[in-house]
Formats: structure tokens, sequence, C-alpha cells
């Protein structure tokens, strides 16, 4: 899953590119604001953000997107809770199938010496719940990259991202049914 050589500092910013120890800003709901207690939030009044540690992201934007519009889209690394090798075989399940349990809103990764490393049965996630994305200077992305994946991890990372952004609300498939319309992606009836 990952190339065997890192690019080079000034190279651009790919999909599936591993950052580490970078500390980003982080809005949380609800905001907390710099005012005196009892009065209600003004425009101007500054935002309290809690104290920023270090993690993990993995970019999951289109490099055509970082690209073009300079916009980078990351998914926070996170760990699994120990799993069974059934629960593993979920996480690591390259597309959906029939009858088959999948994980639609965490990619898992493969061990990298040094930066992902799995113990105790749990695994490396880039979790989708948690994209935060920022645009324009990339320097300091650049310099916390320490892999890159290869064409095929990029091939299974953009395979779960269109099932995690494409699958249609149940609704939605309803009613394109009705309609004789297909709902987008062809999803096997699956545990999500």
């Amino acid at each position: 899953m990952w190339m065997t050589t890192t690019p080079e500092v000034a190279e651009p910013l790919r999909q599936g590119d591993l950052l580490v120890d970078l500390v980003l800003p982080r809005f949380q709901l609800p905001l907390n604001y710099a005012r005196p207690s009892g009065r209600e939030p003004r425009q101007g009044d500054y935002i309290v953000l809690p104290a920023p540690r270090a993690r993990s992201f993995l970019v999951v934007s289109q490099c055509c997107t970082i690209e073009n519009d300079h916009v980078y889209a990351l998914a926070s690394i996170r760990s699994t809770p120990p799993l069974t090798s059934e629960g593993k075989q979920v996480y690591e399940t390259g597309t959906p199938q029939a009858g088959a349990a999948y994980v639609y809103a965490a990619h898992a990764l493969a061990p990298l010496e040094r930066y992902l490393e799995n113990r105790d049965g749990r695994l490396n996630v880039a979790s989708f719940l948690e994209i935060q994305s920022y645009t324009g200077d990339d320097q300091e992305l650049r310099a916390a990259r320490v892999a890159s994946m290869t064409p095929e991890g990029r091939r299974l990372l953009r395979i779960r991202l269109a099932f995690f952004w494409g699958r249609p609300e149940a609704e939605d498939e309803k009613a394109l049914a009705a309609a004789g319309l297909s709902a987008g992606l062809n999803l096997p009836e699956v545990q999500a």
C-alpha cells in the first residue's frame, strides 16, 4: 500500500499521502467565545479553540482538486478498538460484497514502520467522519508527508471514498426505483 520512497518536499501533495505530527486548528461545536459571562456572543468576539495536539492525516481530496483549487481534504488517522480476525476483515475488504459486512466510513491503512503500527489487534484507519479541509499554502503539509500510497492503494482508497459519498439514502433509492431509475452506485445488500 505504501511506496518505497517518500516524495520530495517540493513535489505536490497527492491523494493517499500520509501526513504525521501536524498541529491543525479544529472547530468543535458548540463554539466557545471569549466574552464576559452572562453576555451573548457578538460579532467580533474571539472563538476559543481547544488546545491543539499533533495528529496524523491521510490526504483524501482528488489530485485535480489539489492542483486546480489548492484545497486539501485530510482524514484523521485513528486506531480501532481491538478487533477479532473477522472484525479486521470487515475493514480490509476492498469493495462491498453481497451478504458481507463492509465499513464505509473508515479506510484501513497498512502498517508503516515508525508511523503506523497495528498493536493489540487494532488497525490504523483514516476516518471519513473526521475530514478537515484546508486551502492555501501547503508547504507545512508537504513537510509533514512521510509516505505516499501506491497506485493500487490509491485505487482502493478511491473505491471506499466513492462508496462512502455515493450511497443513496433509503428514501431516494425507493423513489428512484419506483421511477425505474438507478440510484447511482450499484451496491449489494451489505451491513454498514
